[in-house]
């Protein structure tokens, strides 16, 4: 804990002389968030996801304190700080990981067993992935034009993984 105290302090020193330099304040988030300061840890990286918009890794470790928090605000704005990581890093499994939280804790079961679904076919668990997605189709409304597509290209991809294995 004094290690930890004491690597916030030269941080926010830091910080002091560098005011716009990320990795400062991306390094003092996950220093907050590993001390189970969460409100500071989101603070931190709140500036850091503004100062590089276009780093997914920042991007997934603001959400990932955003989950901690679970405010249903929180919750909101980590589904979307995820999302746009996705479109960066879309073959990550902690992302659809972290967005299965959001969702679900938001009380979106369809599209949080898709993301649970995606990260096990990112990891080859074709079990996991197939009874995900059984809960996905059960959950999903069929007027969900853009989760029921997504359904079907996660069964697609199966089916071929599959294939190829049986060759």
């Amino acid at each position: 804990t004094s290690d930890l105290r004491g690597a916030t302090r030269t941080l926010r020193g830091l910080i002091e002389r560098e005011p716009d330099n990320p990795y400062f304040h991306e390094l003092l988030g996950q220093i907050e968030l590993e001390a189970g300061n969460i409100d500071n840890a989101i603070a931190a990286y709140d500036q850091a996801s503004k100062m590089m918009p276009n780093s997914a890794l920042t991007q997934v470790a603001y959400g990932h304190a955003l989950t901690q928090r679970g405010e249903r605000e929180d919750l909101e704005l980590a589904r979307d700080v995820l999302l746009l990581a996705l479109q960066e890093e879309g073959r990550s499994p902690r992302t659809h990981r972290l967005l299965a939280v959001a969702y679900g804790r938001l009380g979106e079961e369809g599209p949080a067993r898709l993301h649970l679904a995606e990260e096990a076919l990112l990891q080859r668990d074709l079990d996991v992935a197939k009874a995900n997605l059984t809960r996905a189709r059960e959950a999903i409304a069929d007027n969900d034009q853009q989760n029921q597509i997504r359904l079907a290209d996660l069964e697609n991809q199966i089916s071929i993984i599959e294939a190829d294995e049986d060759q």
